[in-house]
């Protein structure tokens, strides 16, 4: 092969020179400085020893490699241009005024098989070298074969063999055999290329004039890489993972394209950090399988298949009820593409907000609940996610079976709770249960019961209510048939015992219904609804008598509480379409005043629940704004509503249909409970509230589920309880520390 002289020798020259200015004028890499250098030269003959004119003679340097781009290898120095060939005068003799610095080899050309070649001349700055005579002889040929030992049945197909320093370079056939052509006479190093195999050379190749030298198998190998490991071997699409082996082409010099697949799928994302370790990262639409690396055209596979996730979630789902500075593990589940249930292993734990929620860093899934409220855990594996809402709260132990039946009501006293309900048995007959929930100070409450009526023939729908100043449960309740009812009160000691037998108040009273009861040490009031809409109340000091009239129609849903200087009774009363809410005082002696109105106007207010303090009242019930219902609070101090309503969704993040809101008051604060519809977690909820409503509490969950009514709660400093009816499962309670 003719090596063929630069048609861009002028352009490489100037962009050599701007290279070198541009550098600073830092030294080259063979050795040289830009310095003028001292002439180099020496003479040309024939076979026989005569001096040939006209040969053309050029220098390479040792270390070129020949582009495969057709652009000459051949090199020009910085500042003045280097003179790379020349020819010779009519004696023969040949110089380079300005010959490149370094190492170079010289070779004369007088035809394509008459050459000359001269390997690694010294050129020196200042020093002015003879090379002597170059002799004119035949050339010869290359001939050989690329081998790759390592692999078989590759296609060769143009891999490169050269003669580092000289101009003769070819490519080799699909089966590796190549076949260079007029190469001078002397003894050349031979490398052979392929990007994607590796390299392999051969030193000491002699070729002699006119003859072809066959030489044995230049063997290229690339050793192949090896997978050992896949680290984590399972993620969601977008999830990094590293591969770990050997092999994997960092260190070598060829150029070598390394390549990952996933189940045939290039990965696009990926970092070879070293021969043994690469980054990468799954792509979307993945699917599980081997996962092969590719350096060159040599792949090595992955032991086992990596798992790619299609879907995250959290066991236990959420919503949970967490207790404060309590601990839940959660677990995450997973598919792979494949549809095959697996553990995940999920690389990222979140808990928000972090003041509520902590993180067990030394075991994976364990949230803590630090203060009362709502918060997220996610967890996340590329980008993939799940979510499980968790809702801090106050509850001591796990929620009780109390029975069945109707509606529950409960107080807490000083050694426990009383909770009270009627059940129906199988003929149609009511009976009443009083159950005490008790145990030692800090323990979770038991349930026993502790009196049991006889049957009744309707619902004696029983209200109890804990007596602070006479530390005593009272309890009424109805008997007798629905249009002769008789209004009963009881009382019991504070651990759940009663030595005196019940006290009826009013007889024959007509639809008697919606019982309920304030306490004032000695003396109790008790209230209720009847036929037409009527409210009527009773002093329990006043013995069996006519009730006190309240309101006369229209009116429903009472409520009674006890501010330390009269009774209140509250209740809802219909306008129309609406319903307002209004309050009427009872003094000490029985005696009603004036109706107060506490809520009214367009929107429809429902459910009122009063509870009181010395000195303080507050009122709660459930209105209708912009077509969702919400808990409205506002105070009553001295018989007088305070300001106007405190609207207390806003404080309830995530609220929905706020139904049946309930208050009691535990000694140095309120605490209201409602049936949240909340669309994300429906449930019985709780807050507790200061007696100005300057500063509610955080809101909390006492249970999460659908089809859960008619919660109540009742508070003594520092505990509490709420109980609610579960659809088709009974009565169910909760011990609460808010």
């Amino acid at each position: 092969m003719r090596p063929t002289a630069s048609p861009n020798l002028k352009w490489l020259t100037i962009l050599a020179t701007a290279l070198v200015l541009a550098l600073g004028g830092c030294p080259w890499p063979w050795g040289g400085t830009a310095t003028t250098p001292s002439p180099l030269g020496g003479r040309i003959v024939d076979q026989n020893g005569h001096p040939v004119s006209g040969v053309l003679v050029r220098a390479y340097f040792t270390n070129a490699i020949p582009f495969t781009n057709a652009i000459p290898f051949s090199v020009s120095a910085a500042g003045d241009p280097s003179t790379t060939e020349v020819r010779t005068n009519g004696e023969g003799r040949f110089a380079f005024a300005n010959p490149p610095m370094g190492e170079v080899n010289l070779e004369a050309i007088q035809s394509d098989d008459r050459k000359a070649v001269k390997l690694s001349v010294a050129v020196r700055s200042g020093v002015t070298l003879d090379v002597g005579d170059m002799r004119l002889l035949p050339t010869g040929t290359i001939a050989g074969q690329v081998v790759t030992p390592s692999v078989s049945g590759l296609n060769l197909l143009g891999t490169d063999v050269f003669t580092p320093g000289l101009s003769y370079m070819v490519k080799t056939d699909e089966t590796g055999n190549f076949r260079i052509a007029n190469v001078p006479a002397g003894k050349f190093r031979l490398v052979a290329s392929n990007q994607d195999l590796g390299r392999g050379e051969r030193t000491d190749v002699e070729v002699k004039p006119g003859e072809v030298t066959t030489i044995d198998p230049i063997a290229i190998s690339l050793t192949p890489p090896a997978v050992s490991e896949l680290r984590p071997a399972v993620g969601g699409p977008g999830s990094q993972f590293d591969i770990v082996g050997a092999n994997f082409g960092k260190s070598t010099t060829a150029g070598n394209t390394v390549e990952v697949y996933l189940n045939g799928v290039r990965l696009s994302e990926l970092s070879v950090e070293s021969d043994q370790l690469i980054h990468a990262r799954v792509p979307a639409g993945a699917q599980s399988g081997r996962v092969v690396v590719k350096v060159g055209l040599i792949s090595g596979s992955s032991p086992g298949d990596f798992r790619v996730l299609r879907e995250l979630a959290l066991s236990p789902p959420g919503p949970v009820v967490l207790p404060l500075n309590g601990s839940l593990r959660f677990s995450a589940e997973s598919t792979d593409s494949l549809g095959v249930a697996m553990s995940a292993p999920v690389t990222t734990w979140t808990a928000t907000p972090d003041t509520r929620l902590g993180l067990d860093s030394a075991t994976p899934g364990l949230v803590q609940g630090k203060s009362t409220g709502s918060g997220l855990l996610q967890i996340s594996n590329g980008d993939l996610s799940a979510s499980a809402q968790v809702f801090v709260s106050p509850t001591v132990g796990a929620p009780l079976t109390l029975g069945t039946g109707g509606v529950p009501s409960v107080a807490v006293g000083s050694q426990g709770a009383l909770a009270a309900w009627s059940e129906r048995d199988g003929d149609g007959l009511y009976h009443l249960t009083v159950q005490m929930l008790s145990g030692a100070s800090g323990a979770l409450w038991s349930p026993r019961n502790v009196s049991q009526v006889s049957a009744f023939l309707a619902d004696p729908a029983p209200v109890v209510a804990w007596d602070p100043r006479g530390s005593k449960f009272w309890v009424a309740y109805l008997d007798g048939p629905t249009t002769q009812r008789m209004v009963k009160v009881q009382v019991f000691e504070a651990n759940g015992t009663s030595t005196t037998p019940p006290l009826l108040l009013a007889a024959n009273r007509q639809d008697a219904q919606n019982l309920c009861l304030a306490p004032s040490g000695s003396d109790a009031l008790v209230a209720w609804q009847e036929t037409g809409g009527a409210i009527v109340a009773r002093l329990s000091s006043a013995g069996l008598g006519t009730p006190v009239g309240l309101v006369g129609s229209n009116a429903s849903v009472p409520t009674a509480a006890y501010d330390g200087a009269s009774y209140w009774v509250g209740y809802e009363q219909a306008v129309g379409q609406d319903a307002d809410i209004l309050a009427r005082p009872v003094d000490l002696n029985g005696t009603a005043g004036s109706a107060v109105m506490v809520a009214n106007g367009s929107a429809l207010q429902r459910a009122p629940s009063f509870a009181a303090g010395v000195g303080h009242m507050l009122a709660v019930w459930s209105e209708v704004r912009q077509g969702t219902a919400e808990v409205a609070a506002r105070r009553i101090v001295g018989g007088n509503p305070v300001g106007s309503a405190t609207y207390l969704g806003g404080t309830h993040p995530g609220h929905g249909d706020e139904q049946s809101p309930h208050l009691s008051w535990g000694g140095s604060q309120y605490l209201l409970t409602w049936v949240d519809g909340r669309s994300d977690a429906p449930g019985v909820f709780a807050q507790p509230l200061d007696k100005d409503l300057a500063a509610p509490g955080a809101p909390f969950a006492v249970t999460l589920g659908s089809g859960l009514t008619q919660p109540v709660i009742a508070g003594l400093d520092p505990d509490a309880f709420v109980a609610w009816i579960q659809a088709g499962n009974g009565i169910w309670g909760q011990r609460l520390k808010p």
